[in-house]
């Protein structure tokens, strides 16, 4: 098993980063971009909506090491983003 200082783990986590950074910008560049409805009711998210989203995707870093503890984080996250009645991720 991986603890969070073992040399494995850092190497893992090394890994993973990219992935992390990439699925955060890729959120952030996708609220930049998507196409939003006239009568649309849901608003944009500011940045506490922001905030919870990318913290959601940077918890991947540790998915190899906590994969459970990340998968609660990144759906709490997403839960708490949906029940702040934003619109939907893109």
């Amino acid at each position: 098993m991986k603890t969070l200082g073992s040399p494995s783990a850092v190497r893992a986590m090394r890994r993973d980063l990219p992935l992390a950074v990439a699925v955060a910008v890729l959120l952030e560049v996708g609220f930049l971009v998507s196409l939003t409805e006239d009568e649309e009711v849901l608003a944009s998210p500011n940045s506490a909506g922001r905030l919870l989203l990318t913290a959601g995707a940077l918890s991947l870093t540790f998915r190899r090491i906590a994969p459970v503890t990340v998968f609660v984080v990144n759906g709490t996250a997403d839960l708490a983003y949906e029940a702040l009645d934003f619109r939907p991720t893109p």
